[in-house]
């Protein structure tokens, strides 16, 4: 069966649908992808089978590690949603990898958020004192928004180029073209009336997007498919 391959965060998980919850804190996602999130809507109008690699909380490096290590078959459409730049990713000589998420430092003050990377190593990681110092200033050192912002669209080049010499047909968005605190009324993506569902629909938790906003994704991209 003809495949849709779908890459990205919680927003293309479905975290937050109603079939993916956890069944104790609904703040956190279900243990498989939702089958109503955006990639299955859209496997369902193409009859395709949906794999949905996509992972809550991951950043736009580890989606292009995602994207480079999966095994595609030359007819698979695959879908890519990137997340926000400001998730990043410090991976060790041993592949093994740390997160830096915004939501895991309660301050974006410059020495604050050093201090803020220091005690998440400290409480989050088997490192030693100087293990965790070293990566902490390391990483605060190089990167900069800027840089990051930089490097998620190198990301997405590079995962176009891989993709486009397997030959597999690929469709390339970020969540933010889609968010409306982000893009105008003015982007030919967004109507007057996508605007009023996208600031109005969110899932269970209140915070991630709901049903609607995932049926407004799905048409789009069926769209441009």
């Amino acid at each position: 069966m003809k495949r849709i391959i779908a890459h990205g965060c919680s927003c293309t998980y479905g975290h937050s649908l109603e079939d993916c919850v956890d069944s104790v804190d609904t703040t956190l996602p279900g243990s498989s992808p939702s089958k109503m999130a955006y990639p299955q809507l859209i496997a369902n109008t193409l009859g395709r089978e949906c794999i949905n690699m996509a992972i809550p909380g991951i950043g736009n490096l580890n989606i292009l590690r995602n994207i480079l290590n999966f095994d595609y078959q030359k007819d698979d459409i695959v879908i890519v949603m990137w997340t926000s730049f400001c998730r990043s990713t410090l991976i060790r000589d041993d592949d093994s990898n740390i997160n830096f998420n915004p939501w895991l430092l309660a301050d974006d003050h410059p020495r604050e958020l050093l201090k803020s990377y220091v005690n998440y190593l400290r409480k989050n990681n088997n490192l030693k004192t100087h293990e965790y110092f070293d990566i902490a200033h390391k990483f605060y050192e190089i990167h900069t928004d800027r840089h990051l912002q930089y490097m998620a669209w190198v990301y997405m080049d590079f995962a176009r180029l891989k993709l486009k010499d397997i030959g597999v047909e690929q469709f390339h968005v970020t969540w933010e073209s889609w968010d409306p605190s982000i893009s105008p009324i003015g982007d030919p993506r967004i109507t007057d009336q996508d605007f009023r569902i996208l600031t109005q629909d969110f899932g269970i938790d209140k915070s991630h997007p709901g049903p609607m906003t995932h049926r407004i994704w799905a048409d789009k991209i069926l769209g441009f498919l």
